[in-house]
């Protein structure tokens, strides 16, 4: 089986602060209450915080050793000027709050659930 490989196919990189993931685990309270506690303690070690961080670690070093590899392999990396970098934010706030416009409900404010999002990401984030 060919297995094909980015650095393979392209000659030029940009490295950009894209990337923002979110994971959920989610169990029937009832189910939850019903697990013996060893259980909800081994499934709390690895979840939660914890989990989170240790997930994050696996992100950081997978994403440095791609961008080794790539580097390795004679690609060339793409510096983006901050002057276009501020345009691609200008653009993604307007995405960003198109989207919180379109979940608005009458149940739901759409922008302050974005903005709680952000405020929660900016203080927990790297």
């Amino acid at each position: 089986m060919s297995r094909c490989r980015l650095f393979d196919a392209y000659e030029y990189f940009t490295d950009l602060p894209l990337y923002n993931g979110a994971f959920g685990l989610v169990m029937n309270i009832d189910k939850w209450n019903s697990l013996p506690p060893e259980y909800q303690e081994a499934i709390m070690s690895v979840s939660g915080k914890a989990g989170s961080l240790e997930a994050a670690e696996d992100f950081k070093t997978s994403a440095e050793a791609a961008k080794k590899m790539i580097s390795d392999a004679g690609c060339t990396w793409v510096t983006v000027s901050d002057t276009d970098l501020a345009a691609f934010q200008a653009a993604a706030d307007d995405i960003s709050a198109a989207w919180a416009r379109s979940i608005t409900t009458d149940a739901l404010d759409g922008q302050a659930f974005l903005d709680e999002a952000m405020a929660l990401a900016k203080n927990y984030g790297s």
